[in-house]
């Protein structure tokens, strides 16, 4: 399982769709990487690539998501969402809006294969 907050996912749907505008397809995936160094997201669309870390250890969790899972958990507050693995190719996304649970399941979607290398520091 992962947690991220709603704002978090809200951010990071944010900058994921100015890699590719509009609704074309396939669907981007974000692939979100949980360990002891912190937070990996990460989504690729052509030859167009964003990255982000937060730092912090977390349980070790790693999945692909599509783009509209974090669409219906993003919001403003600081409320978990959890990404729990239901399956090899299904996962439960879980959230709280105005107090209100709710729950949705996603097919894991496909992250690039290849990733190209951070710049240096």
């Amino acid at each position: 399982m992962l947690t991220l907050s709603r704002c978090l996912a809200r951010d990071l749907r944010a900058v994921v769709r100015r890699l590719r505008p509009g609704r074309a397809r396939p669907p981007l995936a974000v692939a979100l990487t949980a360990g002891p160094e912190g937070l990996n997201a990460r989504c690729q669309a052509g030859e167009v690539a964003a990255m982000f870390h937060r730092t912090g250890a977390l349980p070790e969790a790693s999945l692909a998501l599509p783009l509209d899972a974090l669409a219906d958990c993003a919001g403003a507050g600081d409320a978990p969402v959890t990404l729990t693995a239901l399956s090899a190719t299904r996962v439960e996304v879980g959230w709280a809006r105005g107090g209100v649970p709710g729950a949705r399941v996603y097919d894991l979607a496909r992250p690039p294969e290849t990733f190209p290398d951070p710049p240096p520091a």
